[in-house]
């Protein structure tokens, strides 16, 4: 927004921020927008929290009304058995000679839910009626009459019946039938209550059905048989489903334990066909979207069916859009009739959610209006307050150029006067500072040189007082060298003795290779230290360390074990003096922190026989005090001392920051 302040001159190129207009104006936007936003906000979350109280009560209000209505389908069939079964117990049921079935062909022309209601006694007699499904076109969609009996021969045949019920004309027949190998006698005479059956595939329909069946016992409780009404699963309850409101797509269904759909308020097929059989879907493998993703959501969250023992409500996501469902058991009394049932809802929250969407989109363009006023007033606002903002502004820059003669003023607002004369104020100051500045310069880089030399100076000291020492070690080393070369030469010593001297000649060699490395410390700190290979025995080079390290050793009565792989390489070339270093140092310092027991060194190669370079690994193991955990990242520390003797162990780093460096 510079255009509406006309500067009177261009602003430094390095002057970082914004203009006053343009912070003015976004200030005054933010204040709108936050206000408007936060009402919108508080609106629309108000809006969305009534609507998911709403949808709270609209499920158990849906609920509920889904368990009366299933209530009552399931009551009937118990209660047709509960009659059928108390005229059994009276002898007014002819099942030996099954010649009447007008007490169950009334039961299913009432009840049109029931497909089949009949009875079955201890003899194996059955007598009933049922819907007819058959081939003959005459009799079909009537109710028919069935028996199986001695007189039938045991076949399960269907008669056609007068208007009283009598047994007319046989019309067909399945075959050999003995109800008392049917699950539904099995099992309500194991129960010893009535009961309901799984759901399954009925042998003459080949649909699925459910049965409600009740086991009759004579005054002296003795069984007589078995009563039993099936109902069809297709198209009775899902049309009270599809009745239902539940939003816009909202979907209701009910299901079993195991994941079938025993009825939906969707139209797709309950029953495929498989082959010669069928089979119930699944509902997460529902054609429709909502029972498949509430499904997958259940599965997810109970992970079995069988834990969900109480209603409960439940939102869930996916992809971008937010679901409700609520789920809820059967009553308890059918659930002891063994049918464990679930009714699940479930409807998108956008069905809930679109007339609150309708008055946001209204809120959005009204909030979009006063942004714009507001964007409006802050431009008039900036030209108005800024213009003499930017002449103190120009004032200050020319000051910061190095002008420090500049006049400042302020205008009319009184803020902005005291600004002004603090501006003068400080180039009063400015100009004083700049004054001593330069020879306050000037002697502080006369002290800088003299420290600098002096800092030459002590280095140059230490390097010839290094150098010094060096050679004065050497001297006596050097004799010391000579001599245990003609011990190891004289033919008087024992092979013990040569052995020592061999070792006495060893160790001061690595002293003398430790005093020549002195003379590199610099080279070490300053990370030039370079590294001469060399083939070489390593063999030998095993023995004469461990050679070494055992004298040590022995003098602590601490055992010293080398563990080598039978793979090593006979020859390696490497270092030979630097590794030595290193491993004395290791070995030498596993000997000074061990007061008993055993230190095993193990050499063994970690990478593949037929591989060029070979990887090998040295390691140590030791029964001394070991080092603390929280002190492992010192262990390349420089040596201190914090005081007390295992203070010190630990503030050392086993001296190991020049290997490191290696």
């Amino acid at each position: 927004m510079r255009w509406l302040l006309k500067p009177q001159a261009s602003p430094s190129p390095r002057s970082p921020g914004m203009s006053i207009g343009t912070v003015l104006v976004r200030l005054f936007f933010a204040q709108m927008a936050i206000a408007v936003g936060s009402v919108s906000l508080v609106s629309f979350r108000g809006a969305e929290q009534a609507v998911e109280d709403l949808s709270q009560q609209l499920r158990q209000k849906l609920t509920s009304r889904i368990e009366g209505e299933l209530e009552s389908y399931l009551d009937t069939p118990h209660r047709f058995n509960q009659i059928n079964a108390n005229m059994f117990a009276a002898g007014q049921l002819d099942l030996t000679g099954g010649g009447n079935a007008a007490q169950f062909i009334r039961q299913i022309q009432v009840y049109p839910l029931i497909y089949a209601s009949y009875c079955g006694d201890t003899a194996g007699s059955y007598l009933g009626a049922e819907r007819y499904f058959g081939e003959t076109a005459a009799l079909r969609n009537q109710v028919v009459m069935f028996v199986s009996n001695a007189a039938s021969g045991g076949n399960f045949d269907y008669h056609r019946t007068n208007a009283l019920g009598d047994r007319g004309a046989k019309f067909g027949s399945l075959g050999p039938f003995d109800p008392r190998q049917r699950p539904w006698y099995q099992e309500a005479v194991k129960a010893r209550q009535p009961i309901w059956t799984d759901v399954y595939i009925d042998f003459t329909l080949g649909l699925p059905i459910v049965t409600a069946s009740e086991p009759v016992y004579d005054p002296q409780n003795r069984l007589l048989g078995v009563c039993a009404t099936d109902v069809v699963l297709l198209q009775n309850f899902r049309e009270f489903l599809s009745g239902l409101t539940i939003g816009r797509q909202g979907k209701a269904f009910l299901m079993d334990r195991q994941g079938r759909i025993i009825s939906s308020s969707t139209d797709e097929p309950l029953f495929q066909q498989n082959g010669q059989e069928g089979s119930m879907i699944l509902a997460r493998a529902s054609r429709d979207p909502l029972v498949r993703n509430a499904m997958n959501f259940l599965e997810k969250r109970y992970g079995s069916l069988t834990a969900i023992d109480t209603a409960a409500q439940f939102d869930f996501r996916v992809g971008r859009d937010t679901y409700f469902g609520q789920i809820s058991p059967v009553s308890e009394k059918h659930r002891r009739r063994r049918l464990d049932w679930l009714i699940v809802l479930v409807a998108p929250k956008s069905d809930f959610m679109a007339q609150v969407d309708a008055s946001m989109t209204v809120v959005a363009w009204l909030c979009g209006l006063l942004l714009a006023a507001a964007a409006l007033f802050g431009l008039v606002a900036a030209r108005w307050i800024a213009q003499p903002i930017l002449r103190l502004a120009q004032t200050s820059e020319a000051i910061a150029s190095g002008d420090l003669n500049q006049e400042v003023t302020g205008g009319v607002y009184a803020e902005l006067n005291r600004l002004a004369s603090s501006f003068d104020r400080m180039a009063k100051r400015l100009r004083d500072a700049f004054a001593d500045l330069e020879a306050k310069v000037r002697d502080r880089t006369a002290e800088l040189a003299a420290a600098k030399d002096a800092a030459d100076a002590a280095n140059q000291a230490k390097s010839l007082f290094l150098a010094g020492m060096s050679h004065e070690l050497r001297t006596p080393l050097n004799g010391i060298l000579g001599y245990a070369q003609i011990l190891q030469r004289s033919p008087h010593l024992a092979e013990e003795d040569r052995q020592g001297a061999v070792i006495i000649h060893q160790c001061g060699t690595h002293l003398l290779e430790l005093i020549h490395d002195v003379l590199d410390l610099a080279k070490i700190e300053a990370q030039k230290m370079e590294l001469f290979p060399e083939v070489f025995s390593l063999e030998e080079f095993i023995n004469g360390i461990a050679a070494m390290v055992s004298v040590k050793a022995a003098e602590k009565d601490i055992a010293l074990e080398v563990l080598a792989d039978s793979d090593l390489p006979t020859h390696i070339c490497a270092d030979r003096k630097r590794l030595r270093q290193v491993l004395l140092n290791l070995l030498g310092n596993a000997v000074k922190f061990t007061e008993a027991g055993t230190i095993a060194w193990r050499i063994k190669v970690t990478s593949p026989p037929t591989e060029n370079p070979v990887a090998m690994v040295f390691q140590v193991a030791d029964t001394g005090l070991g080092i603390d955990p929280e002190d492992l990242t010192q262990i390349f520390a420089r040596l201190s001392d914090r005081g007390g003797w295992r203070a010190t162990l630990k503030a050392r780093g086993w001296g190991w920051p020049s290997p490191n460096k290696l």
